[in-house]
């Protein structure tokens, strides 16, 4: 069987989700031991390691599973541009140019030095460290989610095998995407028509009110589909 990803049997279509808390757990040994390859215990982080976008490429490119892992969080926290939390997190995971190759305890107060300034390492470490991991693996899963999908949009789009489940996810957000941008279309012409009319002094104004509706209902349409934007863990992580 061939190693390239876009021949590989699709993923069975009831595969889990994986678990973001589990997730967050797995990366504090990425903590303890450093963002690097070879430090980096298989054993210890079986979900880490099999995620989609971390187990496809690796085997596509003939690279280590803790390799790609490595390379994933680097697209991610992109380490020395970002600021923030994604900063301190790649001080945190020894990713920073500052903290390569560095030991646990000084990754550690390089971080809570650049976040919290003035909280003790203690306060840090129990209190700081583990919400930062779990800011993590949602965005992991996010990416692990986006990386699913566009390969099974690629795998359609060749005619290769897809799952089933990926596909209609696919599917559902095309829809979503078109339906939104319907709506935003009608808000467009129907304002766009209204403004029209109404420069107009014979404009009746029973025309102009139907107009005015007609724009305000789809703009409620536009609310509706929009709704409450869900992280792929189901928390919401924005409400409209």
């Amino acid at each position: 069987m061939s190693d390239n990803l876009r021949t590989m049997p699709a993923q069975p279509p009831d595969d889990p989700v994986p678990d973001a808390g589990a997730l967050a757990l797995e990366l504090r040994h990425v903590v303890n031991e450093s963002a690097q390859p070879s430090n980096l215990d298989p054993a210890k982080l079986p979900q880490l390691l099999a995620l989609d976008c971390v187990a496809g490429p690796a085997q596509e490119n003939g690279r280590t599973p803790q390799a790609q892992l490595v390379a994933v969080l680097g697209e991610i926290l992109h380490p020395d541009e970002s600021e923030g939390a994604h900063r301190g997190l790649a001080l945190l995971l020894g990713l920073a140019s500052t903290t390569k190759g560095y030991d646990a305890f000084t990754r550690r107060t390089r971080a809570n030095r650049y976040l919290y300034d003035g909280v003790e390492l203690d306060t840090f470490n129990r209190r700081r460290v583990q919400p930062l991991l779990n800011l993590l693996a949602d965005e992991l899963l996010e990416y692990d989610t986006t990386y699913r999908m566009r390969d099974t949009h690629d795998r359609l789009a060749a005619k290769l095998p897809a799952s089933p489940a990926l596909a209609v996810m696919w599917l559902d957000r095309f829809q979503y995407y078109f339906r939104m941008t319907t709506d935003l279309s009608g808000i467009e012409n129907g304002l766009t028509v209204y403004l029209t009319a109404r420069r107009d002094p014979q404009a009746p104004e029973l025309e102009l009110e139907r107009r005015r509706r007609t724009s305000l209902w789809y703009l409620a349409r536009f609310y509706i589909a929009l709704g409450p934007v869900r992280r792929p863990t189901g928390r919401p992580v924005a409400a409209w």
